[in-house]
C-alpha cells in the first residue's frame, strides 16, 4: 500500500505540473493565449489499491479505509509542502538582495553538503 502511493509522490506529483505546462505552451503555439482553467479536471486519478475486494482476500474494509486515508494525508502533505515553497519563493522576492544572496548560497551550500553525504554513503 505505501509503495504504490509512494509512486504519486515521486513520480505523478511533478509529471502533472510539467504536464499542464505543456498543455497551455500547446495552446499558446496554436493562438490561445488563455490559460487552462484551475478548476477544469483534466487529469483524475483512481486507484484500484485497497479496492480489489472480489480477487484478493487480503483486502477488507480496513485495509481500503486505511488506503483512502493514506491517499488523503499524502495529498494534503503534498499541497503544504507546494504552499511552502510557494510562500518562500514569495519571500523571497520581496525580501533584499543581500538577504536572497544569503539565501542562495546557504541553499548552494546545503546541496553540496548532500551530494557529499549521499556519494560517502554509496560508496560504503
Amino acid at each position: 500500500m505505501r509503495a504504490g502511493m509512494s509512486y504519486f509522490h515521486e513520480t505523478i506529483w511533478k509529471s502533472v505540473q510539467q504536464f499542464l505546462r505543456c498543455i497551455d505552451t500547446a495552446l499558446k503555439n496554436i493562438g490561445i493565449y488563455e490559460r487552462v482553467p484551475y478548476n477544469c479536471p483534466l487529469i483524475q486519478f483512481s486507484s484500484w489499491m485497497g479496492g480489489d475486494h472480489e480477487g484478493n482476500p487480503r483486502v477488507t474494509l480496513e485495509v481500503t479505509r486505511d488506503v483512502c486515508l493514506l491517499a488523503r494525508m499524502m495529498a494534503a502533505n503534498l499541497y503544504f509542502s507546494q504552499i511552502k515553497d510557494l510562500m518562500f519563493e514569495l519571500s523571497m522576492w520581496r525580501c533584499s538582495d543581500e538577504l536572497r544572496a544569503r539565501a542562495d548560497e546557504l541553499f548552494r551550500t546545503s546541496k553540496k553538503d548532500a551530494k557529499h553525504y549521499i556519494c560517502s554513503k554509496i560508496d560504503l
